[in-house]
């Protein structure tokens, strides 16, 4: 069975909840967020999940990533570096990165984003420059078994989205309320709403120092650069 994505439910919440190709192009600073563009950028968006990302899931279940301790490199399971590298050819990965280094600033340039359910959910997070110490720091050190790396002072996704939003200068415009979330994601809305508090416990022990333990620091140097 493929994969089709819900296109006319995202659609649907987009124009006629939230009424966003008639409200974002009349704001200031928000003159090309037409509809035209957003059905675009939806579009090419079905297009990668069904055609790209779809397909690994079967290969992702059956095989795996599979770690070797002799030459210490992880091995994807089949396609997901192919598919990672049609991903980032596209300019997905750029779509939320500063307008000023090639980025997009998405969703938020477009005020798009907003709080999902009733925001108190808790998200855990980590700066990418913590996440690369901190593998540094594991290679280095005798730690074993599974360790969590999410920096130590998660924030409800109220707090994450009023803090992005404050960091770009942009407002976030649109909520998503819980029954669209389910519409749009289905099960795996679960993951959206009801969140995960998860603490590196075991990084703190051993000693481990986070250059960005907080919110506000961690986002202010990424949108700065």
């Amino acid at each position: 069975m493929s994969y089709q994505a819900p296109l006319r439910e995202m659609q649907f919440v987009l124009y006629e909840l939230l009424k966003g190709d008639e409200i974002l192009p009349s704001l200031p600073g928000f003159e090309d967020a037409t509809r035209e563009i957003m059905d675009a950028m939806l579009t090419e968006g079905a297009k990668l999940a069904q055609n790209v990302i779809a397909p690994t899931n079967v290969p992702g279940d059956r095989e795996g990533c599979v770690y070797d301790p002799v030459a210490k490199t992880v091995k994807t399971p089949t396609g997901f570096k192919e598919a990672y590298q049609q991903f980032a050819e596209a300019g997905w990965t750029a779509l939320s990165a500063p307008v000023e280094y090639g980025g997009q600033g998405l969703p938020f340039s477009l005020g798009l984003g907003g709080v999902i359910g009733d925001g108190e959910q808790v998200l855990s997070w980590i700066h990418a420059d913590d996440y690369c110490n901190a593998v540094d720091f594991l290679l280095q050190s005798d730690i074993t078994g599974p360790v969590n790396m999410t920096a130590p002072h998660p924030a409800s996704n109220r707090d994450f989205t009023k803090t992005l939003a404050q960091t770009l200068r942009r407002p976030a415009l649109a909520p998503l309320p819980a029954f669209a979330t389910k519409l749009l994601f289905g099960e795996m809305s679960e993951l959206l709403l009801k969140g995960q508090r998860v603490l590196p416990l075991q990084l703190q022990e051993q000693g481990f120092e986070f250059a960005y333990p907080q919110l506000a620091p961690a986002l202010q140097q990424l949108f700065s650069r």
